[in-house]
């Protein structure tokens, strides 16, 4: 393929990534807009719903309304009529005989007529009424036969056409017709509109009129019931007025004898605050006389200790400490990549006797990771990880190939960073504390591990390494290292008894090294109790 080739291919790749870019874009828009038509018809809905509930209820508190209204007018309209009853029959006792009685009667009948005059008003309504009824029934009535005259006058111009010319005179006097019904029609209808407005009028000036008239005899019946119980009042107050001076009287005098006392008592309580405040400041004073002494005591010596002092400057070593702590993570981070490292290294590049410059690599990363243990704050696990170092610098130097091996046992550390990161995971706490316990462990097998290590020197190499020129410090160190052990006296006299002829030269070194004799008599000593409980166990 050409260079041309691969840019139309990346070109087409990018048009198409950005085709599916905008599709994705559209399509996620377009969602979003079906979203907000669907929130959009559910609120429409609900208001809807809503319009409808409230109309309703608007509807039922009005149908009540006017039905309370109609109630309350009906109860008017029957106390009016029972007023007026007992109005006229009281007029009707109160005419006697003679000239006065016959005027008092023909003024109480007029009056009474224009009284049920006022009734005849609802009648003319109810007449009006009546006539605009009628006379929307005449209209229809009209209408429908003006519609059959039109028809019949249609079918008998088909049955009777004749000529063109009358057929157009017929079809003209229609017409003519036709336009004399019409304009005769608008003008009926506007004078019915005229009598239905003028029947408006009269039948809202009529109910006016009316509810004039009941509010002034509700007025009236009102006002008279207000001068009645007036006169009730004043008739009852007259009685009551004694009664109430002396009820008065009475509650003047309680309430004197109240104040009186509790003068008393206030001004005997103002006596007996006195004689107390006087009786606690002379015991005050002699409590003061007493303790003179230590409270001068606490104002000029105690006081000062309680003084806070300002915190001082951080020293270098508690600098040193919290850097540590803050840094942390980050040396954990790095040590474990080491042992990555070394561990990734040791296992591409595997040692022979021509890659003996790999040892110097090894010591160098080793050497780091000591530098990074003295960075990394004190825990349980450091024991693990300063055993291994040291042991891992050691064999390094002896130029063995495992020191290198055990430093990449570094990576077990990565629980103890992922507690560093995530302290509240279960898993880590309980790896690590794993490990912590054994550390525990470590120290307690540490001197079968020294006789180990011994045991393997030995077995490595047999010859003086303190007086031989291909020997080096780290097999020295190794050395004396495995000496320190209780073991390596045990396995040497179980590998060479007391009673053998040859023994072991470097057990002649190791004792004649010490020149004193004391140490000697004591070794000897040793070396009989020793071949005793060798000789009783074999």
């Amino acid at each position: 393929m050409s260079e041309e080739e691969t840019q139309r291919q990346k070109i087409a790749t990018k048009e198409a990534n950005k085709r599916e870019k905008l599709l994705e874009s559209f399509t996620t828009v377009r969602e979003f807009f079906y979203k907000i038509e669907d929130k959009l018809r559910i609120t429409v809905e609900k208001e809807e719903s809503r319009r409808v509930r409230i109309a309703d209820q608007e509807r039922e508190k009005f149908k009540s309304i006017l039905e309370k209204g109609e109630l309350n007018l009906n109860r008017v309209r029957q106390r009016s009529l029972n007023a007026k009853r007992k109005a006229a029959v009281g007029v009707m006792q109160k005419v006697g005989r003679g000239f006065l009685s016959r005027t008092a009667f023909r003024n109480s009948a007029a009056v009474l007529i224009q009284r049920v005059g006022r009734g005849f008003k609802s009648r003319t309504i109810l007449y009006s009424i009546l006539v605009v009824d009628r006379c929307e029934r005449r209209e229809k009535q009209e209408e429908s036969v003006i519609e059959e005259r039109v028809a019949e006058s249609e079918t008998d111009h088909q049955v009777n056409s004749i000529s063109e010319e009358e057929l157009l005179k017929k079809r003209a006097a229609e017409r003519i017709y036709l336009f004399y019904l019409v304009y005769k029609r608008v003008k009926e209808m506007r004078q019915h509109r005229i009598r239905q407005d003028a029947a408006a009028v009269r039948i809202q000036a009529n109910w006016r009129t009316y509810v004039q008239q009941m509010k002034y005899e509700m007025m009236k019946a009102a006002c008279i019931m207000i001068q009645a119980t007036w006169r009730l009042f004043c008739k009852k107050k007259k009685r009551y007025l004694p009664a109430v001076d002396i009820l008065s009287s009475e509650l003047q005098r309680f309430y004197y004898f109240k104040t009186r006392r509790l003068f008393i008592m206030d001004g005997v309580k103002e006596i007996q605050k006195s004689t107390i405040q006087e009786t606690t400041r002379s015991i005050t004073k002699l409590v003061w006389r007493e303790n003179f002494c230590s409270a001068i005591k606490h104002l000029a010596f105690l006081r000062k200790g309680k003084e806070q002092h300002p915190p001082g400057a951080l020293s270098l070593f508690q600098k040193f400490r919290a850097w540590r702590v803050n840094w942390q993570k980050i040396t954990m981070t790095v040590q474990i990549g080491i042992s990555l490292f070394l561990l990734i290294y040791q296992g591409c590049l595997p040692r022979n006797s021509r890659t003996a410059k790999h040892n110097n690599v090894d010591i160098a990363f080793t050497a780091v990771q000591a530098v990074l243990f003295v960075l990394i704050p004190f825990h349980s696990w450091s024991v693990i990880d300063i055993a291994l170092i040291i042991t891992a610098l050691v064999c390094q130097a002896a130029k063995a190939y495992g020191g290198g091996v055990l430093v990449t046992l570094l990576l077990v550390k990565v629980p103890f960073l992922i507690r560093e990161c995530f302290p509240s995971h279960s898993g880590t706490r309980t790896y690590c504390r794993a490990f912590r316990h054994s550390a525990f462990y470590l120290v307690m097998l540490l001197p079968f591990a020294l006789a180990g290590v011994g045991a393997t020197v030995r077995g490595a190499q047999k010859n003086y390494l303190l007086a031989t020129s291909e020997g080096n410090w780290g097999n020295v160190f190794l050395k004396l290292y495995s000496t320190l052990s209780g073991q390596h006296k045990a396995l040497y006299w179980l590998t060479n008894p007391p009673n053998r002829a040859s023994p072991d030269p470097s057990f002649f070194l190791y004792a004649h090294t010490k020149s004193s004799v004391p140490f000697r008599q004591a070794t000897h000593l040793l070396s009989l109790k020793k071949s005793r409980l060798y000789n009783s166990l074999w």
